[in-house]
């Protein structure tokens, strides 16, 4: 497990992953401090906890804004349904590890190394499985494929020389050191692991799944692919940057690529600090107010409409697109637009309901049950089995 994957969600489908980015963004008070590690954590409850105050420390640390839990909503719900299940195994040791390794990782990297064996597919390939929520259900080297059917199936990776597809749901495509061209699996160009010192030419040569550095010059940010000058650096809290990589804040004002022009980085900045509308200085969880200061994000009931104009939404619910107003999660059945339904729900664009996608506990996709993901998404029934006006039928 790492956190990067648990805050995107894990899933390939879009609308998912943006369902993911509304929930997890879900205030929780705690002081700025080290948190203390529980002594019990045989229950993956409590590292769920654990795991979201320390990385709401190290959130605030590194980007400012204000103490926002991005975590523990999709950790709870994916151990209530895929450890009680059996389908994800839990390793207590190794939580212990990950919560004394948090504190002490540096702004530029997502998550420790033992973070990631905290959970563990157990189903093996070919088995039915189910996309999970920041987890894999399936063994390490196979990964759930539901693209045509729910429940999915454990499959490995196409290797070199075999058919593939570039859709990563797809159960052709290519695996770890390969890429897809034209139709086939080859090997991909060998490049170094990012690491400080790490030669570059431009901020993506820094840039992998758990790292997130900067390119540097002798005189600066480089930006320019073919160079040699640059080495992989922590990325800069202030002065000249080409793009967001480049700042630690992810604030680069004024930059401009008709012609390259440098822009500069915006320190991270907190709640209560002077900001300028429409340059999205602030912190997670924060946008820039009237008073041009980074506030809170607004919550239930509230107003959505300034925040949004700064493309944020709203503090722990969707902020609903017609009434600009922040908007509880929709349950199953209730109306909804876009990404306004609960975690193990879609947004049916046809009948604009709440409907059951494909998660471990729905009840959909069995011979005369409602289609999962429905019918708009797809309308994933079990094998043998169709779509039909949103029923799944033979």
């Amino acid at each position: 497990m790492r956190a990067e994957d648990l805050n995107r969600g894990i899933s390939n489908r879009a609308a998912l992953g943006m369902r993911v980015a509304a929930l997890l963004v879900a205030a929780v008070s705690c002081s700025n401090t080290k948190p203390s590690n529980p002594s019990d954590l045989s229950d993956p409850s409590a590292f769920c906890d654990a795991y979201s105050k320390a990385m709401a420390n190290h959130q605030l640390t590194c980007l400012g804004g204000s103490l926002t839990d991005s975590f523990a909503p999709l950790c709870l719900f994916g151990t209530n349904t895929e450890v009680s299940s059996g389908s994800v195994s839990y390793d207590p040791v190794a939580a212990s590890a990950c919560l004394d390794e948090l504190p002490t990782l540096p702004c530029w990297q997502y998550d420790g190394s033992d973070c990631s064996k905290v959970f563990t597919g157990t189903i093996p390939e070919g088995g039915a499985c189910f996309p999970a929520f920041g987890l894999t259900e399936c063994v390490p080297g196979t990964r759930c494929v539901a693209d045509v059917q729910c429940p999915g199936v454990c499959t490995g990776y196409a290797q070199l020389g075999d058919a593939c597809d570039m859709n990563s749901d797809s159960s052709t495509f290519c695996g770890a050191g390969l890429y897809c061209y034209p139709a086939q699996c080859v090997a991909a160009p060998v490049a170094p692991t990012p690491a400080l010192g790490t030669p570059c030419t431009w901020y993506y040569d820094c840039q992998d799944g758990n790292v997130a550095l900067a390119c540097e010059g002798p005189n600066g940010p480089v930006d320019n692919p073919g160079s040699t000058d640059g080495t992989c650096q922590p990325p800069r809290d202030d002065g000249p940057c080409f793009n967001s990589a480049d700042c630690r804040s992810s604030v680069c004002a004024g930059a401009s690529t008709a012609p390259m022009t440098p822009g500069a980085c915006i320190p991270p900045k907190v709640t209560g600090d002077a900001c300028t509308p429409g340059l999205q200085e602030c912190g997670p969880g924060t946008y820039c107010g009237s008073a041009s200061t980074c506030v809170l994000l607004p919550t239930v009931g509230q107003s959505c409409a300034a925040s949004f104009a700064e493309g944020k939404g709203c503090l722990d619910v969707p902020c609903d697109l017609v009434s600009l107003t922040c908007v509880p999660f929709g349950k199953l059945g209730d109306p909804c637009q876009g990404y306004t339904c609960s975690l193990e729900l879609t947004c049916d664009s046809t009948s604009l309901t709440c409907v059951p996608n494909c998660s471990r506990g729905n009840v959909c996709g069995a011979s005369g049950q409602a289609c999962c993901d429905g019918e708009a998404s797809g309308g994933l029934c079990n094998r043998g089995l169709a779509c039909v006006n949103a029923i799944c039928d033979s």
